[in-house]
């Protein structure tokens, strides 16, 4: 019987390329979310560093807006990178070529309360006024 030569370990097909290149992505996603989960668990907001396929994923339970207005400097992220939800603000970036998206529960609750709390109050209320 005849011998097959060994498979190349190149890939061959631009399908192939396309799908090894998917891997090593993936890979490298699940490399930087193992190197975040260790850098940043002493962070009392971050509840999941994780891979998402391509894609590292820090989930963070949010307090106090300022706390968030610190990791979205600490991650590089403005403003125009962030878009929100009911109950989420999602803000997305890259990290050494990785996509990062970094989730905020509750900010947008805070956003609201803090909204709530610099409406402006009538002088007539303020000096104690009844109507």
């Amino acid at each position: 019987m005849p011998r097959r030569p060994p498979p190349t370990s190149a890939p061959t097909t631009e399908l192939e390329q396309q799908a090894s290149h998917w891997d090593t992505a993936c890979e490298r996603a699940r490399q930087l979310a193992a190197t975040l989960a260790v850098q940043y668990r002493a962070e009392s907001d971050v509840t999941s560093v994780r891979a998402d396929r391509d894609t590292v994923v820090i989930s963070l339970h949010i307090t106090d807006l300022a706390r968030w207005t610190a990791w979205m400097d600490t991650l590089g992220i403005r403003a125009q990178q962030v878009t929100g939800l009911d109950y989420v603000m999602c803000g997305r970036t890259s990290w050494e070529g990785i996509p990062l998206s970094v989730l905020g529960y509750d900010v947008p609750e805070l956003l609201l309360a803090q909204a709530a709390s610099q409406v402006a109050v009538p002088e007539s209320v303020q000096a104690g006024e009844r109507a």
